[in-house]
């Protein structure tokens, strides 16, 4: 493969022009000002990364997958670098040793973005009537992996790992959310204004995501493979001398697009967590760092970094059970935190299943905080987890209508009421310290 046979930005096609065998640069220090994500803007969509200084990161450590033996698109040098400038990883600043380990997974085509309808129905217990299911979309852990790929997953995370099984690492209490939206500014659904009213969880309601978690998942277990499969890439490049340099790059960019694919997720959930207070506890301190959970404030940069740095050590941590650790802490403070939920209807919840579940204001439209998940999933999602069949991202009734399990009620007469203990006294919150925007 030459590597003039397409055109990436002068900065970047020197770089990788004069790539060397070992070692091959010094830190991943990803320059928010270096992006480019005019797509988004509109929507207040940030870029995938910050800057971080990530000492020891992308180092050796032996993992053997197989391919894939299908007809399903290989990665190739092109595609991998644009994804991973896309991303928001710029090669000329990545540091990468020789490592090992593979599997071939899909790479993403350029795909228009899908955009939210006005067609939508709220589907609680108690408007069920004359209901009926059109379809519904379904998406577990270990959607389109094969044998090979499920085995190799648990070898990586540990053999008693539940990577493949949904995991649910967030709070079943529906205060929490009450608080969180509260915080951060967003206005109660139906259910959450019963929770705060009585301080207790609301009857045939849910905690209820977003973007499903069993989304997230898939999404982390086929970028665990994938940045292997850029590791055993890397490590066959090496071995060929000059000759190996193509192999090399591609190696860099197969790490790089598979972490960015991650992260823009989680920078997407994370942004909407401004304003969220954490506890002073051991899980906390672990996740988000001792001086965070002392402060007892979330900030959004350093959480964005933390959620980066446990991404980082689920790819490649020393032992299977800090990978796997790393893992679950990714997912309670991004898929499963409180900026992807909310308290909704059960039944809602049940038949929405996987698909997006957007939060509707008091005329039925998706809230803002539902259109900036959904421009940061067209974004970053596997263009399988887009398109299905004539259907693609959302569970639709009979009629056509796109599937919603929440609704907030007038404002005017529920604008954030107290939050109650169970004993009826009020919780008092802490000023906010909103960051500027």
């Amino acid at each position: 493969m030459s590597t003039t046979s397409f055109r990436l930005d002068d900065d970047l096609q020197k770089k990788l022009d004069t790539t060397a065998t070992g070692p091959i640069y010094h830190d991943v220090v990803m320059n928010t000002e270096e992006r480019n994500h005019k797509k988004n803007q509109q929507m207040q969509q940030t870029s995938a990364f910050s800057h971080v200084p990530a000492q020891g990161m992308f180092e050796s450590r032996p993992f053997a997958v197989q391919s894939k033996n299908n007809n399903s698109e290989q990665p190739n040098l092109k595609t991998s670098l644009i994804q991973a400038e896309k991303y928001g990883h710029h090669l000329s600043k990545i540091n990468l040793t020789n490592q090992s380990a593979p599997t071939a997974v899909q790479t993403k085509p350029d795909t228009q973005p899908i955009q939210l309808a006005d067609s939508y129905r709220y589907l609680s217990n108690q408007n069920k009537n004359n209901y009926q299911l059109g379809n519904q979309i379904n998406h577990g852990p270990g959607m389109d992996l094969d044998d090979n790929q499920k085995q190799n997953l648990q070898q990586h995370y540990g053999p008693n790992s539940k990577v493949l099984d949904r995991l649910s690492q967030y709070n079943d209490k529906h205060k929490t959310y009450v608080k969180a939206a509260q915080n951060a500014g967003r206005q109660l659904t139906d259910q959450e204004v019963v929770a705060a009213r009585t301080g207790t969880n609301a009857p045939d309601a849910s905690i209820n995501h977003i973007i499903a978690s069993g989304t997230g998942q898939n999404i982390i277990n086929h970028e665990t493979l994938r940045f292997n499969q850029g590791l055993n890439t890397f490590n066959q490049g090496q071995g060929q001398s000059q000759k190996g340099q193509p192999q090399i790059r591609l190696g860099i960019a197969e790490q790089a697009a598979s972490v960015g694919r991650v992260q823009g997720h989680n920078r997407a959930i994370i942004n909407e967590r401004d304003g969220e207070f954490l506890n002073n506890n051991s899980t906390d301190k672990r996740i988000y760092g001792k001086d965070q959970a002392k402060e007892k404030m979330l900030d959004v940069d350093t959480t964005r970094n933390r959620a980066l740095t446990h991404t980082l050590t689920a790819f490649q941590g020393e032992d299977q059970q800090r990978r796997y650790q790393a893992y679950r802490d990714v997912l309670k403070m991004t898929f499963d935190s409180p900026g992807n939920l909310r308290v909704g209807d059960d039944y809602g919840n049940n038949q929405v299943s996987t698909g997006f579940d957007a939060p509707l204001n008091k005329d039925g439209v998706p809230t803002d905080r539902a259109n900036r998940l959904l421009a940061a999933h067209q974004t970053y999602a596997p263009d399988r987890l887009l398109t299905d069949d004539n259907n693609p991202l959302f569970s639709h009734d009979i009629a056509g209508n796109r599937l919603s399990s929440s609704q907030i009620p007038d404002p005017q007469a529920t604008s954030n009421p107290p939050l109650k203990r169970s004993r009826g006294q009020a919780i008092s919150n802490p000023p906010l310290k909103r960051r500027k925007v």
